[in-house]
């Protein structure tokens, strides 16, 4: 059975932060001009920067596995990650103030990792741009479709098991140009869809943590999404 963590960031919680400021977003197609391509791909880069919120980086996290010994306990191989891992560039893709926010979720996110489960992956799949309304110049009202995704690994009385989850949402925020850059600032309205009834989220569990980890690293999300 799953332990009850304090601590983490799970993707329903990653989604409220997307709707509280604005964020969703890559399918493109001809009708839309190429201004509304770069909004859209802004909106892309923002969703996938924020779903990387108290994300630990897989691939360091592998070679951290692969380069100790096996007295080495999962807590060191964790802090060892998080002191050298980065903040998302938030400021390119929201608000000061947003960004302001972000940046400090992340790093709290961080500090409060720990092995019982953490966050090792979290992104976007089949993005699709449905509608843009020109609200006036440098402001468009855009609908996009998107399925998120987050891989975590937890531990359990067995060993530790990874999880991959996802939902498919279809969103309406406000973009907004600021000297020559998309960013996201207002969401509008989220419709979302959690995964199929007979969808799987437990992937594989395992005896030790570097053994998840490397399973984790090879896992191919695109083909596990049941969307």
């Amino acid at each position: 059975m799953k332990k009850k963590i304090t601590f983490g960031i799970s993707l329903i919680s990653l989604v409220a932060i997307m709707v509280t400021i604005g964020l969703m977003g890559s399918g493109f197609t001809s009708q839309f001009d190429e201004e509304d391509q770069e909004a859209f791909e802004a909106v892309v880069a923002a969703d996938n920067a924020i779903l990387q919120t108290g994300v630990v980086s897989l691939d360091d996290l592998k070679i951290q596995t692969m380069s100790v010994n096996e007295i080495q306990q999962e807590q060191a191989i964790l802090d060892k990650v998080v002191e050298e891992q980065s903040t998302p560039d938030y400021e390119k893709y929201f608000p000061s103030s947003r960004a302001e926010q972000l940046t400090e979720a992340h790093e709290v996110a961080l500090e409060n990792t720990n092995n019982e489960e953490v966050t090792v992956g979290g992104g976007t799949v089949d993005n699709q741009l449905l509608n843009i309304e020109e609200v006036s110049e440098g402001e468009k009202i855009v609908t996009v479709s998107e399925i998120s995704w987050l891989e975590t690994i937890y531990q359990v009385d067995s060993g530790y098991t990874v999880n991959l989850i996802f939902n498919k949402d279809i969103s309406t925020y406000r973009m907004t140009n600021e000297n020559g850059s998309w960013r996201v600032s207002e969401s509008l309205g989220c419709q979302k869809e959690f995964a199929p009834d007979d969808y799987q989220g437990d992937k594989g569990t395992f005896d030790t943590f570097q053994e998840a980890v490397e399973f984790a690293a090879e896992l191919d999300v695109e083909a596990e999404n049941p969307f």
